[in-house]
């Protein structure tokens, strides 16, 4: 979309980056959000665009705005997509950001909900809620589990 003087508009303009695995790729196409649209519903429906419906996945969606000119968002979505993909098989993400970075919006999806919370919580809470063989009693379970957990989260 350009202005009145023929400049485009780069808060309207949008690039997508998809994540899967160790792979990273930008989506060819540059899509330029209509003057009466809603950014963030338009980012949203970008990002989710891309990833493919599966059954049983979850989907997680962040959309965030900058408060401050000069404020980094899409390289801390960048990093976050980056590492709930990385080693995991069954992970996509799509990071879809306007052109003067002003806006984001990150989509992940992922077979395993473990996988959607932040990346270094995720090991923790597969410990704690992972059975523990060694241990007979329901009773000793539990409490191992607070202990895996006090220990993780100090």
């Amino acid at each position: 979309m350009q202005t009145v003087s023929g400049k485009t508009d780069e808060a309207r303009t949008v690039r997508i980056r998809v994540y899967r695995g160790r792979a990273c790729y930008d989506v060819r196409a540059v899509y330029r959000a209509p003057a009466d649209a809603d950014i963030a519903a338009f980012l949203k429906r970008g990002a989710l665009a891309v990833l493919r419906r599966k059954e049983g996945w979850h989907l997680l969606v962040v959309a965030v705005e900058r408060t401050r000119e000069g404020e980094a968002i899409a390289p801390v979505l960048d990093r976050l997509a980056r590492r709930v993909t990385l080693g995991e098989r069954d992970a996509v993400a799509a990071l879809a950001v306007t052109a003067d970075g002003s806006r984001a919006a990150l989509a992940v999806g992922a077979r395993d909900a473990f996988a959607l919370r932040s990346p270094r919580s995720g090991a923790a809470d597969r410990a704690v809620c992972a059975p523990d063989r060694r241990m007979a009693g329901g009773r000793a379970r539990g409490a191992l589990r607070r202990e895996r957990h006090m220990a993780a989260t100090a």
